[in-house]
């Protein structure tokens, strides 16, 4: 059975960032006409970012749980780190906390880079390997999860294995997903943009954050978004 709590909460974050790639390429937005999804899962991104760009969305996975509606997105299972497109397909990517589960996450960053036309715009978002907390709002989780899940991860950091390639829902720094950008383009940090849009009743906590300059520890997720430059 659908989780239509969890699916509307995936969309909620979804539609945040794409409300911020609006604001930074206006121009650039206007002329998408064609997105890939890297990373699809159930197929709840790739069927927001169909609506909100109202065009063809390709949508890949290396396991297929796939179950979005929309005739516009397409499921394809596919390997990230070699996908099967032709060069400068796409006009926009986009990848939701899928690069940190990948074997070759470097190959996964240039085959995005390939795929995308020049002056393509990607966003890529990944949990935050500094975070001193991570989990907390996630969709149709319970807080006994959340405190397990953590638990979990500190145990990890204390043996020295907290790293995505031991097996560690670890995710990159700030640093880390920055310089993954810039191998596609340019790159910009939107986490505290982010965090504004989706959470706006926080704002004096997330204000108390930003003004500490602690967001590198506080930020449970990472994002960035950029334009492809050849």
């Amino acid at each position: 059975m659908t989780d239509f709590r969890a699916h509307f909460q995936a969309n909620d974050k979804t539609l945040a960032l794409l409300s911020i790639v609006r604001e930074e390429f206006a121009r650039e937005c206007s002329s998408v006409r064609r997105a890939l999804i890297v990373g699809c899962g159930d197929g709840r991104e790739a069927a927001a970012v169909a609506r909100e760009w109202d065009c063809p969305v390709a949508a890949i996975d290396i396991e297929d749980a796939f179950s979005s509606p929309d005739p516009r997105v397409k499921f394809q299972r596919m390997d990230a780190c070699s996908m099967g497109f032709r060069d400068a397909t796409f006009d926009f990517v986009y990848s939701f906390h899928a690069l940190e589960h990948m074997r070759e996450p470097v190959r996964a960053i240039a085959e995005i880079s390939r795929v995308l036309v020049n002056g393509g715009i990607y966003c890529i978002g990944t949990p935050n390997r500094s975070r001193l907390v991570g989990y907390v709002g996630s969709p149709g989780v319970s807080w006994r999860q959340v405190i397990r899940w953590n638990a979990v991860d500190w145990q990890a950091r204390l043996q020295g294995r907290f790293r995505n390639s031991m097996g560690a829902h670890a995710g990159f720094t700030e640093d880390e997903l920055l310089r993954f950008g810039r191998l596609i383009g340019t790159a910009r940090e939107i986490s505290g943009r982010y965090y504004s849009a989706l959470y706006s009743r926080y704002t004096p906590a997330l204000a108390a954050i930003q003004g500490l300059r602690v967001e590198r520890f506080c930020w449970p997720s990472i994002y960035v978004l950029g334009r492809h430059e050849i």
